[in-house]
Parts: structure tokens; sequence; C-alpha cells
């Protein structure tokens, strides 16, 4: 795997996830990095999306639905 998106309810579960993420990594001989990591209040991309921490979750929901439509559209025309 190329890229790990953690999710937690707390910093402390987030440093647990970290480790956890960490130790696995370390087995497997992958390097680890946290040049990604993006600050609290910032946005990023992730697979093509806009994420950050005060997404509008339905606004999100329309522009994939449409993404999709559209995808779907382009390959059924082959």
């Amino acid at each position: 795997m190329d890229d790990w998106k953690l999710i937690a309810k707390s910093e402390e579960e987030l440093r647990k996830q970290i480790q956890t993420v960490k130790t696995f990594s370390d087995d497997v001989h992958m390097d680890f990095g946290l040049e990604k990591f993006v600050e609290q209040g910032k946005s990023y991309k992730y697979l093509g999306i806009e994420e950050s921490e005060g997404i509008q979750h339905q606004l999100l929901r329309e522009r994939l639905k449409q993404i999709y439509r559209r995808r779907l559209r382009m390959i059924l025309k082959y």
C-alpha cells in the first residue's frame, strides 16, 4: 500500500493507529514517513477528492455522483 488515511475520535486513538501502521511498515520493511501529514484545518486531495475536517458531506456526495455518472456514461459508450 502506498498511502494510508487514518481517522480517529481522539488524539490518543490516532497515536495508537499511527503506531500500528509504523509497526506494520517496519515488519514489511516499508518506509514510514510523516512528511505528508496535513495540519489541522487545512485541506488536501485524497484519491482526487478534496478532504478537510470541515467538509460539506452532502455537497461531496452530489459531486461524487456526478463524477460517477459521467464516467459510467463514458464507459457505456464503448
